[in-house]
């Protein structure tokens, strides 16, 4: 959490784009706690039991349940748009589609259907 400065919007972000990517995520030790680790010894800290950050703690758990939850996440085909300040990625198979979209800007993002490119056809 180091690189994101502790900005628990830009910290979501990453989380969720983490559970849309295709396989399985890997959620590392003491990431849903909010602890952070550094060079050694800062590196291997004990899980904070009962001093956890329960925003980041709640954050991480509400995503994991939503991939859980939304089978297509886990099984579904994957293709990714973008624009010059919006990424997107599309989980489909045959009855649904569940779709990420992600403004990578500090503002409002109104892009056109023009304005999107493919990295693949959905």
């Amino acid at each position: 959490m180091t690189k994101l400065n502790r900005n628990i919007k830009q910290l979501e972000q990453a989380v969720a784009l983490l559970m849309y990517l295709s396989g399985v995520p890997c959620v590392y030790y003491s990431d849903e706690a909010g602890l952070f680790g550094g060079k050694d010894p800062e590196n291997r800290k004990f899980f904070p039991w009962q001093h956890e950050n329960h925003a980041i703690y709640q954050l991480w758990h509400r995503w994991l349940k939503y991939r859980k939850m939304e089978s297509v996440l886990v099984e579904g085909e994957f293709a990714v748009l973008y624009t010059e300040n919006v990424l997107g990625i599309i989980q489909y198979n045959n009855q649904q589609a569940n779709v990420l979209v992600l403004n990578l800007s500090s503002t409002n993002q109104h892009p056109s259907k023009n304005e999107l490119h493919f990295l693949n056809t959905p």
